[in-house]
């Protein structure tokens, strides 16, 4: 696990930050990958212990490395990314978990976590749906929506 190995080299003397690249490239990131997405916790390194760095980086998907995304995923990622744009906003947490799925390849992931958000927040909104049916049927799959109409 990669925040095994991140403590085992913070504990080895290894400033937590540099420790933290090390396991992302060793968890098959590149370098400069691992470096930019390290930006988003800066000033965490003064804040936290190292097992609460390793918890948070580990939760927050920071050791997964980048997918390469197939032209069907692509697709239906631009697809659920105008459903997005269709809305008034993204909680904070779920927005960051769906970029994390995007980034990762998790795309039926994330189809299935903004599919239940469009339910609960924004079961009427025809764009958001109509972006959404699309990106199902690239996936091979149905979107509530599509499944209610029946």
């Amino acid at each position: 696990m990669s925040s095994d190995a991140f403590l085992a080299l913070v504990a080895a003397g290894t400033d937590p930050a540099e420790a933290a690249v090390s396991a992302c490239v060793a968890a098959g990131s590149s370098h400069a990958e691992a470096v930019r997405r390290l930006r988003e916790f800066d000033g965490m390194w003064t804040e936290l212990e190292p097992a609460e760095i390793a918890m948070v980086l580990e939760t927050l998907h920071y050791f997964e490395p980048d997918a390469v995304l197939g032209e069907q995923d692509q697709a239906a990622v631009t697809s659920m990314r105008a459903a997005i744009k269709a809305t008034p906003g993204i909680p904070s947490g779920a927005a960051q978990t769906l970029f994390t799925y995007f980034r990762t390849g998790r795309v039926t992931d994330a189809f299935d976590l903004l599919e239940g958000m469009g339910r609960s927040r924004w079961a009427d909104n025809a764009a958001f749906w109509a972006a959404m049916d699309e990106a199902a049927g690239i996936l091979g799959m149905e979107s509530d929506q599509t499944r209610r109409a029946r």
